[in-house]
Parts: structure tokens; C-alpha cells; sequence
């Protein structure tokens, strides 16, 4: 018996019997031949697979071939499976790799932004941070909100420069010269502590005396210290963007950061301030006011003072609305409590009395500010306008010694300085009626009355008020603002008028005393400009002086003054792009007035010449009113009352620019 077990193996078919005649064997051959070429025809037809830099991620784990179709390829879509891949199209692994290093990378400075914020905030607003956190599932959704909210808070993008070495020193050679030192955040996000600190001292050293009086200066400063943008009443984001961007035009560390950055940094600054001003949304607020008022300055310094208009309006329309007068009225001036807004409010209202009748100026009009109703609680109560015996001090308000470096203020010099604007608006009260008219004996009679008080209260001053007795920017200021009331009440008038007064000798000429105050003014700049550098009311005066000198041109006398005017008008454009205007401007009113060039003067006006002109000048200031320029803008222009053109300054000047011979 057989015990082997079957075997599995399927049997061999038996061997093929092998053709014997040529002919079937020549058939047999060619059938195989004929199938290998079939089986190579074949292979060389079939698509070749293409190679894939990424597979999917059902492939790449299956380690199964995957032909990288998007958005699913073959396999997962024969499956109905899932297609995931991990680089994008037209990215290799490794670069999809590096992405999304970049993404945590992003997401973990995210996080530690927000930690930050929840720590370093005060309470409320991290508070409010936390709040916001605990209602959102993604943390990036949470700081775009916290970015975009009322409150300014830290951007990442503003902290690029701190590693830069140069930027660095500059901010820390900054903080260590201001005597005001002050935190950037959260009012601005634009620079840091350093230069932040630099552009508020130097406001309040050369522009919180004179020209942007309406800021209290502890007020503001007490309120920046706290770091609490909800709470603060004095101080806001947009005033102190608006703030730095006016001074940026002035202080060199800030022009040297803007030159390593490549930016303008009161562009920036502006930029910053106009963004503050949008989330605002029409919200009334002292500090805002005064924002926008200092707004108008910083465009018209960018020579724009036509766009400018809008922010002095908006502003002027503000103030009315906050009815200030009528709160200082309802404060107890016997309750200590409120002493400080009681003087808050009484600077701010007669600071922007100060400052609208300044720009008032450049439209021959009063200013629209009236004369504020309440008490000058800045200065002592007014008492250091009268007091003989103080100090100078510096910003801080603490005493100064003669040898000291500090810009001398001389406290008293606003209180001064509004007497001066209450007088000029008066005499512009005068000149812009309508039943005024120009020359007559009555009008020449007034402006005599008008330029006794204007001397009398040079020979009232104190001595520390006189620029010969105390030479400081202060007193160079109110010097300089005399000279610009005496300038207004010559105007227009005859140059041949007998122009006699108390303070003037027998036979003395309005032409006199206009070549007088012009000198005062030159001589001055000049003196001033050798101790301190160029700011807005020494290029002011220069304007003033120079463009007063033009109707007078055909006298030798002036030509060496009006060099000299233009000389310093020339190194001022380089600081205020708006003295290059009114280089134009002089051109342009010579030219107007058929006056020539003095041949000394004509290469400080290069730069500026007719081919400098643009198109649509943004200019909108209003030329000196004399007969001979109204009719010369009137000429060509069809229904329109010369006397309330706006923009006779740019009309003249492109009118100029278009009939050069």
C-alpha cells in the first residue's frame, strides 16, 4: 500500500511536437517574433510616471505610488479617501517644512504678545485683554482685535529697529539729554522712550511758550506719566502723535533715525496721528482739538496749507462745540480740587486764541476764536508779566542759571504774548470792516492810535522782557511778534504818508518805519540764528520781513536787507519745506509789483525759481493787500470777488510761473 501522500502540484502539460517542414517552422518563428515586437510597441506606449516632489499623506504612509493630482490624487480618489498634502503646489518638502516654521514661529511671538500685553497693561485694560481671550479660539483673531481697538497697544512691527545698533543709540542718546522723560506706550507705537522724550521736551521748550501755548504742560504730563489712555483728560494718542510730528521738522535726531529708516519720520508721525484721528469718529475732547489744531501747522509746514484748512476748521468747530467757557463757569474756583482744570481750560482757550490769530495773519482776517471770557490762570494768574524780579527757567519750570547750556524760558512771555494778539485783532477788527476805507484820514488816524499802543507797550515791558536787557528766544519772540503788528498797521497804506505819533520823530514816513521794523526783523534773525536753530517763528518773521520789503525794491536801501532775508529764508526751506513756497512767493510779487531781483539776492533764489512752480499750487494764503496785486489777480479771473479770493498767494504764484518772459 502506498503511504506517500498526493501531490499538490498541478501536472506539465506535455512538450509541443516540433514542426518538421521549413514552412511551418518559418510561420512559428514569426508569430513569436511578431508578439516580442507587440510586447515592445506596447512597453514604449506606456505613459511614463511622472516623478513627484510630495505625495500625499494616505500615499506616503501606504508607501504606495501616488501620481500628486490636486486636489485628490488617483488612488485616494478611487478610494474616497482624504487627500492631504503637506507642501503647497510647486514646493518641495523641505520648503513646506521651513513654512510652517515660520508659522509657529509667528504663532508663539503671538502668544507671547498677548502674555505681555496681560502683563505689562494696567488692570483695566488687561482686564479687557483677558475678556477678549476668554471669548475667541484663536489667540491671532484676539490681538488683531486688541490692535484695531480704541486703546493703542504695541505693534509688533514698530520694535524692528531695536536691534539695530545705530537706531538703538540714538534713542538712549535721546532719553539721556531730555530733561522730560517720558514712556512712547501706549501713545504712540511709531519710536521709543528716547526720542519720544526728545520731541515732547523740545515742544514744550520752543512752541508751548509761543506758538502751541494751549497745552498745560503739567496737566499734559501728569496724565502721559499714568500710561492709562482711558483716564487721561489732558493728554490723548493723537495730541502726542500730532505733537511729535510737528516737531520732527526740527530736532536733528529725529531727521538722522528718518535718514537710517529711509522714512520721514513726521510723515510717519502724521500718518500715525491720522489713523488716531479716524478711530476717534468725530468725538469731541480738548486734547483732540488741540491735535487738530497743531495737525494744520505740520501740513502747512509740508507746504500743503490749502489741504491743511480742514484740520484748523475741524478744530475751530470742536472747540465750540465743548463749550469750555461755559465749564470753567460751573467750576468753584474756591474748591482746590478743580484748580487744575480751571487752568487746564484757561490756557487751552487763550493758547488757541494765540495760535488762530497767528494763522489768522496769513488770510488778512481776525482771528474766529473770539477773545476768551475767563482769567489768564496760566503765568502766575499774570503776575510773572509783571514782576520784574523772576528768573529765566527752564522747561521744568525750575530757576536758570546764566552759564547754564538750557534753552531760558521767561516765564510771564505768555500772558505778553496774548495782549499782543488781543491788539491785533482789534486793529484787524478795523481794517476788514467794511466801512473801512483804506487811506482815508479817518483810517490813518486810527492806525497811529493803533501803532502809540503797539510802542507803549514796549516802553511798559519789564526789563527781562526786552531782548536788549535779556537775550533769550522768548524775548527775540515777542520782539518779533511787535514788529508783525507794527507790519499790520502799515500795510496798505501810502508809502509817502506822514506817519507822526508820540513815538515818532516830525516827518517821519509810513516808508521809514517800515524799513525800521523790516531791519529789527533781519538784524534779529540773524543774531538769534547764531545761538539757536531756525524754528517756526524765527522763519515766520523772516517771510514777513522780506516779502514787506519787495514793494520798496526800487530803493538801493533795501537791497542789502532783502539779501540778507533771503539768504536765511533759503537755509529755512531745508527745515520747512513752506519757506520754499514763499521764496516763490517773493519772486512772484516782485515780478507782480515790477520790482527787480537785486542782483545779490538771485542765487539764494535758484532753487526755488519759476520751473520749482507745481501745477495747482496747495497754497491758500492771502498777499499783502495793496491795489496794484488785487487787480493783478483779478486780471483773467472771471465772478470772483478779489477781496475774498482764497489763495492769492498760489494764484500770483503760478499766474508768475506761466507769463515769465
Amino acid at each position: 500500500m502506498d503511504t506517500r501522500q498526493p501531490s499538490r502540484l498541478l501536472p506539465l502539460l506535455p512538450a509541443r511536437t516540433q514542426a518538421v517542414n521549413d514552412s511551418s517552422g518559418s510561420f512559428s518563428g514569426a508569430e513569436e517574433r511578431n508578439t516580442e515586437m507587440s510586447r515592445d510597441i506596447a512597453t514604449s506606449n506606456r505613459p511614463k510616471r511622472t516623478a513627484i516632489s510630495v505625495a500625499c499623506e494616505n500615499c506616503r504612509r501606504s508607501k504606495a505610488k501616488c501620481d500628486g493630482a490636486r486636489p485628490f490624487c488617483h488612488r485616494c480618489a478611487a478610494r474616497d479617501e482624504d487627500c492631504v498634502y503637506r507642501a503647497d503646489v510647486n514646493e518641495t518638502a523641505s520648503q513646506a517644512l521651513k513654512r510652517k516654521h515660520r508659522a509657529l514661529q509667528l504663532e508663539l511671538a503671538q502668544y507671547k504678545e498677548l502674555f505681555n500685553l496681560l502683563r505689562d497693561r494696567p488692570v483695566d485694560e488687561a482686564q479687557e485683554i483677558f475678556r477678549r481671550v476668554r471669548t475667541s479660539s484663536e489667540p491671532a483673531q484676539v490681538l488683531h482685535a486688541i490692535r484695531h481697538a480704541e486703546i493703542l497697544l504695541p505693534s509688533p512691527s514698530t520694535d524692528e529697529w531695536v536691534g539695530h545698533a545705530q537706531l538703538a543709540k540714538l534713542d538712549r542718546d535721546a532719553l539721556t539729554d531730555s530733561a522730560i522723560k517720558v514712556s512712547a506706550r501706549p501713545w504712540t507705537s511709531v519710536v521709543g522712550d528716547g526720542l519720544v522724550s526728545e520731541l515732547i521736551t523740545s515742544f514744550f521748550v520752543w512752541d508751548d511758550t509761543y506758538w502751541f501755548a494751549s497745552v498745560d504742560r503739567d496737566a499734559f504730563l501728569e496724565d502721559m506719566a499714568t500710561g492709562d489712555v482711558r483716564t487721561a483728560k489732558w493728554c490723548s494718542p493723537f495730541l502726542v502723535n500730532a505733537i511729535c510730528a510737528l516737531r520732527c521738522h526740527f530736532v536733528d535726531r529725529a531727521k538722522q533715525f528718518g535718514a537710517i529708516t529711509r522714512q520721514n519720520m513726521a510723515e510717519r508721525f502724521f500718518e500715525e496721528a491720522k489713523s488716531l484721528l479716524d478711530r476717534e469718529q468725530g468725538r469731541s475732547s480738548l486734547p483732540t482739538a488741540q491735535a487738530l489744531a497743531i495737525m494744520y501747522f505740520v501740513e502747512a509746514g509740508l507746504g500743503r496749507d490749502r489741504a491743511s484748512q480742514l484740520y484748523r476748521f475741524a478744530a475751530l468747530a470742536m472747540i465750540s462745540r465743548l463749550g469750555l467757557e461755559r465749564r470753567f463757569t460751573a467750576l468753584n474756583e474756591n474748591d482746590p480740587g478743580v484748580s487744575k482744570e480751571r487752568r487746564a481750560i484757561s490756557r487751552a482757550l487763550w493758547g488757541l486764541y494765540l495760535q488762530e490769530s497767528r494763522v489768522a495773519f496769513y488770510y488778512y482776517q481776525p482771528s474766529i476764536l473770539p477773545l476768551p471770557r475767563v482769567p489768564k490762570l496760566f503765568d502766575y494768574g499774570g503776575a510773572a508779566a509783571a514782576d520784574n524780579g523772576m528768573a529765566n527757567v527752564d522747561v521744568l519750570g525750575q530757576p536758570l542759571e546764566e552759564s547754564s547750556d538750557k534753552i531760558p524760558l521767561v516765564p510771564g512771555t505768555l500772558t505778553l504774548s496774548c495782549e499782543l494778539s488781543q491788539l491785533w485783532n482789534e486793529l484787524m477788527q478795523h481794517l476788514t470792516a467794511p466801512q473801512t476805507v483804506r487811506g482815508s484820514d479817518y483810517d490813518v488816524r486810527l492806525r497811529k492810535v493803533f501803532y502809540t499802543r503797539l510802542r507803549r507797550f514796549r516802553e511798559d515791558l519789564s526789563g527781562r522782557f526786552r531782548v536788549e536787557n535779556n537775550f533769550t528766544p522768548s524775548t527775540c519772540f515777542i520782539r518779533m511778534h511787535e514788529n508783525e503788528v507794527a507790519h499790520t498797521i502799515l500795510q496798505t497804506l501810502p508809502y509817502e504818508t506822514h506817519f507822526e505819533t508820540p513815538f515818532t520823530s516830525r516827518g517821519t514816513l509810513v516808508k521809514d518805519l517800515v524799513l525800521e521794523h523790516c531791519r529789527s526783523d533781519i538784524e534779529l534773525a540773524e543774531v538769534y540764528l547764531q545761538k539757536w536753530p531756525y524754528e517756526a517763528m524765527s522763519s515766520r518773521v523772516l517771510h514777513v520781513a522780506t516779502q514787506t520789503l519787495v514793494p520798496i525794491l526800487d530803493d538801493p536801501v533795501t537791497h542789502d536787507l532783502f539779501t540778507r532775508g533771503c539768504v536765511m529764508m533759503r537755509l529755512a526751506s531745508r527745515v520747512m519745506k513752506v519757506m520754499g513756497r514763499m521764496l516763490q512767493a517773493v519772486q512772484a510779487l516782485a515780478w507782480a509789483l515790477d520790482k527787480p531781483i537785486p542782483v545779490s539776492a538771485r542765487v539764494y533764489l535758484e532753487d526755488w525759481g519759476q520751473d520749482a512752480v507745481e501745477k495747482d499750487l496747495p497754497v491758500s494764503f492771502v498777499l499783502p493787500q495793496r491795489e496794484e496785486i488785487r487787480k493783478l489777480l483779478a486780471s483773467g479771473v472771471e465772478d470772483t470777488d478779489v477781496e475774498s479770493l482764497e489763495g492769492q498767494l498760489g494764484v500770483l504764484i503760478e499766474k508768475w510761473a506761466k507769463l515769465r518772459p
